[in-house]
């Protein structure tokens, strides 16, 4: 029985073929001076994918050129960098040592190393890579000499003053606290805690403790979530803001507290989505009685009631970065979920078997994302 592995390796290879094409015409439509961003975006994305897929397969030559080649054309297509002749003949040149890439990872043979890293300094240089920085000023030191007053007036002996206590720094004005307990909500929907925690480590150095809840009944230990609860204190410069920001997509998901060392803690985010719906729900359905309204003052003319207003939907302002990062990396899970239902089906896997049951499953939270 062959692998899956690999031929779910083939079938990237056979993708990477046809982004290849795509990128190679796009960039020699730039070359001809008929481009445009939509131009520009499509070899960007071309480049990207292959990236992405190089590195779930673990191709880090193929996942490094990648990498620079698109940092260049991300600098192309936000406006920052404005593409010459010379620039096109780089791009050309680095689409042809990608094909080579692809064809050495496939194939299993070497890869010319040198004329990649030749490559990759070139396009540094675009990128403002290291390497192409200018030489830092030399700075013509000179000494100051300095006539100290005479601050003794006149005495021989100076009185003894009292010597200040040192002041500590105080550690709890510095850093933040999370509580952070994952329901089953969390899971569910796909994210993972071990990579918010990781992220947390990225604003600054952590301590982190896991207490765990033992189930109650035996029916719990079929509901994950709810019993591991994690408590993280940063230092450095983190700010509550900055955590808050971590957990953005896992709001409603979870139960998070986060204290600013030495300050009140913020808002805790103790029940989920569903709860602040059917709170919602109950509101519209009974309002509260009039008896329960204060009386105005009396007035000389009784006022005429004024219209509603009209109730406005609440918005969240997204960056558009942030909305791009997330259409990729949808678009990566489409085509994985592609590559995975080829080999399935080539397997002749019956249809009621766990194996397609699962991948019914990651079909339909795909569609749904």
């Amino acid at each position: 029985m062959s692998d899956p592995m690999q031929e779910i390796m083939a079938s990237f290879f056979v993708e990477c073929e046809e982004l290849h094409e795509a990128l190679v015409d796009a960039l020699q439509t730039m070359a001809d001076g008929e481009s445009d961003v939509e131009t520009i975006n499509v070899a960007f994305r071309a480049v990207h994918s292959i990236k992405g897929g190089a590195g779930a397969f673990g191709l880090n030559e193929l996942v490094e050129f990648a990498h620079q080649f698109e940092t260049v054309m991300d600098a192309c297509r936000s406006g920052a960098l404005v593409p010459d002749d010379a620039l096109h003949a780089l791009f050309l040149r680095c689409a042809d040592m990608l094909s080579d890439l692809i064809r050495c990872s496939r194939d299993g043979e070497e890869i010319d190393s040198g004329t990649s890293a030749a490559l990759i300094a070139e396009l540094s240089g675009y990128a403002g890579g290291p390497g192409h920085d200018e030489p830092a000023p030399v700075i013509d030191f000179q000494p100051m000499t300095l006539d100290l007053l005479d601050l003794g007036g006149g005495l021989d002996v100076l009185p003894d003053l009292p010597l200040l206590d040192a002041i500590e720094p105080d550690p709890a004005a510095v850093g933040v606290t999370v509580e952070f307990r994952p329901e089953g909500e969390l899971y569910e929907s796909g994210n993972e805690p071990l990579f918010l925690l990781k992220t947390l480590a990225d604003l600054g150095p952590c301590e982190i403790d896991c207490a765990f809840a033992p189930p109650e009944t035996i029916q719990d230990l079929d509901r994950p979530g709810g019993r591991l609860t994690w408590t993280i204190r940063i230092g450095g410069d983190a700010t509550p803001a900055a955590v808050q920001e971590v957990f953005e997509f896992a709001e409603g998901l979870c139960h998070l507290k986060v204290m600013s060392s030495g300050g009140p803690a913020l808002p805790v985010l103790e029940r989920t989505l569903d709860d602040m719906e059917d709170d919602d729900d109950e509101a519209l359905a009974a309002p509260p009685p009039l008896a329960q309204i204060p009386a105005a003052r009396e007035a000389r003319s009784e006022p005429r009631a004024a219209a509603p207003q009209p109730k406005t939907s609440p918005t969240v302002r997204v960056d558009l970065d942030r909305i791009e990062r997330l259409v990729n990396l949808v678009g990566e899970l489409v085509i994985n979920q592609a590559m995975l239902s080829q080999s399935i089906a080539e397997q002749n896997i019956a249809p009621n078997s766990p194996v397609s049951a699962g991948l019914d499953e990651f079909m339909q939270l795909t569609r749904n994302i």
